[in-house]
């Protein structure tokens, strides 16, 4: 997911550097980092869990005819960004550049161009949403954004009898 996620081919357009690569949160960024650059771009992507949200076989019904279940799950991925935002300016590329990002997931979406994440799944989604400002960086010149990634797979388990 990290790979497919700095592939992003417009990070220039917004001064974002993600060949920092990716922390695992943003609080493990040291205070004195912030001294160190006026480049104040870090990334964070964590995994938040996931859900079944449909499947084909119900407690009294085993399966399908050929004794397989469907099961869709999707699987949900916290996406922060960590910008310098001392100006009006600042705040507005950074808000052009969440929404060149979710358009640009869409179109690999839509393009089948998204890293397949699961084993030999029948299909596979990926999507953002909530993608906005979340907080400033108590003391410093910068504020967290962030953005909600969305993985659905789904695939075919074959049913064991009982």
């Amino acid at each position: 997911m990290r790979e497919f996620l700095v592939s992003f081919p417009r990070w220039d357009t917004y001064g974002i550097t993600p060949s920092r690569g990716f922390f695992n949160t943003i609080t493990q960024i040291s205070p004195d980092w912030f001294q160190s650059t006026s480049d104040v771009s870090q990334l964070s992507l964590q995994s938040i869990g996931s859900e079944i949200i449909r499947e084909t076989s119900e407690p009294t019904y085993h399966g399908d005819v050929l004794g397989r279940t469907e099961v869709k799950r999707q699987y949900n991925y916290l996406f922060q960004l960590l910008q310098h935002s001392g100006t009006a300016a600042e705040r507005a590329d950074t808000s052009a550049f969440l929404d060149d990002y979710t358009n640009w997931v869409d179109e690999m979406n839509i393009n089948r161009k998204i890293p397949i994440l699961g084993d030999d799944p029948l299909e596979e989604r990926l999507w953002v949403t909530g993608a906005a400002f979340l907080a400033e960086w108590e003391g410093q010149p910068a504020s967290v954004y962030t953005m909600s990634i969305h993985n659905i797979r789904t695939k075919i388990y074959e049913t064991e009898e009982y």
